[in-house]
């Protein structure tokens, strides 16, 4: 992993963006205490779209985790 950067997300939940060598994005949710600075022009907004995208993906996860538990 070349790139790693931190998004705060208002729902406390911090998304830990990596690019690797073939410049893809991978996603990892942090909970992070810590208050850390969003990236910023294009590539936030970029981050922004993905995270609504990924969010709505978690949440069905989420929702169907709490079915089977």
């Amino acid at each position: 992993m070349l790139n790693a950067k931190l998004l705060r997300v208002l729902t406390g939940v911090k998304l830990l963006v990596m690019v690797n060598r073939n410049g893809q994005f991978t996603y990892s949710y942090l909970l992070l205490e810590q208050v850390v600075e969003c990236c910023r022009g294009q590539l936030q907004r970029f981050l922004q779209l993905q995270l609504q995208r990924v969010s709505v993906i978690l949440q069905i996860y989420w929702a169907n985790f709490q079915k089977q538990s």
